[in-house]
């Protein structure tokens, strides 16, 4: 299955639970996650998509662990499936 695929079926599972979601294109930070959102109860999360198999940068792994630093939320997906175990 194709990345943006992944993507997709992320953003609507994220959408029908409620979270605010933007899916980053192209930003003026190299390394910020694929998908940013903001849970019902005003928790940030940051998610890297990747196929499975897919490796993170250095500066992807740097960001998610400034992410986490922070109290939020970050994370590598391979599936939605991956998305819905570290979120309920």
């Amino acid at each position: 299955m194709k990345e943006q695929m992944i993507q997709a079926k992320i953003i609507k599972w994220l959408e029908a639970k409620n979270y605010y979601v933007v899916k980053t294109m192209v930003t003026s930070k190299a390394g910020v996650p694929d998908i940013l959102a903001c849970s019902p109860k005003g928790r940030f999360i940051g998610i890297e998509v990747k196929c499975p198999g897919g490796v993170l940068s250095k500066l992807q792994e740097v960001n998610l662990r400034k992410i986490q630093d922070r109290q939020g939320i970050s994370f590598i997906a391979y599936s939605l499936e991956e998305v819905i175990r570290q979120l309920e």
